[in-house]
């Protein structure tokens, strides 16, 4: 069996980052995406395998868990928090990042008491994912170092 032919027996394939972000636009609709300003929001991939991808989303208002499973039609949201629970009254990033292992291969991240949620670790060999979220916070929400 080609690769392409097993692949293809999972579903559809992923979309690109411009996919995820139109698909957000199309799900809270034309105003709350002006607001929002997903185009230009900031993604991070916390999760990847053949039938898998987590995404991280940090629009100007929130930031957003959104899953797309291959056996899906398309991406879902999973959880999104809001801008004020993520930031302290003096702007800077206050939301709780825990980490843990879970294989060799992957970890598990909590943001905000939200369910755990799987990690790659081949994605966060730089840096670790707590500081890679907060980085990508900071940027989405123009918060200075």
């Amino acid at each position: 069996m080609r690769l392409d032919e097993f692949l293809s027996s999972y579903g559809r394939n992923f979309g690109s980052v411009g996919d995820l972000k139109v698909f957000l636009v199309t799900k809270y609709g034309e105003k709350s995406a002006a607001d929002e300003k997903f185009l230009e929001a900031e993604t991070l991939l916390i999760f990847s395998s053949v039938k898998q991808r987590t995404w991280l989303v940090a629009s100007a208002g929130h930031l957003y868990c959104v899953f797309d499973l291959r056996t899906e039609d398309r991406p879902r949201v999973n959880w999104r928090i809001g801008k004020e629970k993520i930031l302290t009254p003096e702007r800077r990033i206050g939301v709780e990042i825990k980490v843990e292992d879970y294989s060799v291969l992957s970890g598990r991240v909590t943001i905000d008491g939200k369910k755990p949620r799987k990690f790659s670790k081949s994605l966060f060999t730089r840096l670790p994912i707590d500081q890679s979220i907060r980085l990508m916070l900071m940027k989405a929400f123009d918060v200075a170092l």
